[in-house]
């Protein structure tokens, strides 16, 4: 919760700042990259998920489960019913028009992945210590815009 009010608080005073002196940041070096969950999601078929889903959790762990379970409601990965959810959603014609469309708009991130970079080196500038989280990009339908969890966003 900290993170993404100091997010904001800095988009505001960076906004807010246009006639003062830029920061310098050259100085600051920042990891970001942008994972690719949509596209890592895109390669599961009702008919591979035994063998996919389980490789898509342990590569993106928190958020994983957190999609799953919170924006597609498809139930706890243990639970006897999740991979037949799972199964229901990806063969849903809506789920696969907005896939579509997403991986045709979304083809390259690298744009996006620097002005996320510049924004947390100016972040990393104010706040040395705050911890830059894992980000991922994803599809969920029309439930969630922009999930925060345990270390990602």
């Amino acid at each position: 919760i900290v993170q993404i009010y100091l997010f904001f608080f800095t988009a505001i005073v960076l906004t807010g700042c246009r006639d003062k002196k830029a920061v310098d940041v050259s100085h600051i070096d920042v990891d970001i990259r942008i994972e690719r969950f949509d596209q890592d999601l895109e390669t599961l078929h009702p008919e591979n998920i035994a063998i996919g889903l389980p490789v898509l959790e342990k590569k993106y762990s928190s958020f994983y489960r957190d999609y799953v379970e919170g924006m597609l409601s498809a139930g706890s990965t243990s639970d006897t019913a999740y991979y037949a959810n799972m199964r229901l959603i990806l063969a849903n014609e809506d789920f696969n028009a907005l896939k579509s469309e997403v991986k045709g708009t979304f083809k390259d991130l690298g744009g996006k992945e620097n002005e996320i970079r510049n924004a947390f080196k100016h972040i990393k500038y104010f706040y040395p210590n705050v911890k830059v989280p894992r980000i991922i990009s994803f599809y969920s339908g029309f439930s969630v815009q922009v999930p925060l969890g345990e270390n990602y966003l």
